[in-house]
């Protein structure tokens, strides 16, 4: 089986060195897996059509470095902190001071949990790539998978349904 990030790998051959850096440190789950990363790459790509592919590819693929679950209480640093893994890291895998911040900026800025508005074009492309993943049926088959890590069940006696019929007189 062919892995979705090949043809976005063939952008630029540092982009190897980055998903295999990406494999290696980062702690996939259900929700944020390298279909999450090529999905989001596709979509930064479209959503910023006038940035290099190589930066969108590569702030898609490092976005989510350090992965922290939902629950964690540092969850809202985690872009910020994956943001420090990127400017520690790029440089040695052959990218300018600059491409490296641009990604490592985009990265930081795309976080929903940190609330912020992005800087950058390419901050705000990969933001909405981010959400988009996270829309229809796709997107509540990544909430259960989170879900089901924690062993949640999906519905509970508190959880909202239909309500009974009023009673008529």
């Amino acid at each position: 089986m062919t892995s979705p990030l090949a043809p976005l790998l063939a952008h630029d051959p540092r982009l190897l060195a980055v998903w295999r850096w990406v494999q290696a440190h980062m702690r996939a789950d259900a929700a944020h897996d390298e279909g999450h990363l090529a999905r989001v790459a596709r979509w930064t790509m479209r959503c910023a059509p006038a940035q290099p592919a190589v930066l969108a590819v590569a702030a898609a693929l490092t976005h989510d470095v350090v992965n922290l679950p939902k629950n964690h209480p540092e969850r809202a640093q985690a872009s910020e902190r994956s943001a420090q893994e990127v400017r520690g890291h790029l440089p040695e895998l052959g990218f300018t001071a600059f491409e490296t911040e641009e990604v490592a900026l985009a990265v930081r800025d795309h976080s929903f949990s940190r609330g912020a508005v992005p800087q950058t074009a390419l901050g705000a492309a990969l933001q909405d790539a981010d959400r988009l993943d996270a829309l229809g049926a796709l997107g509540v088959l990544r909430v259960a998978g989170v879900g089901a890590n924690w062993a949640a069940p999906c519905c509970t006696p508190k959880t909202p349904g239909p309500r009974p019929a009023s009673p008529t007189t």
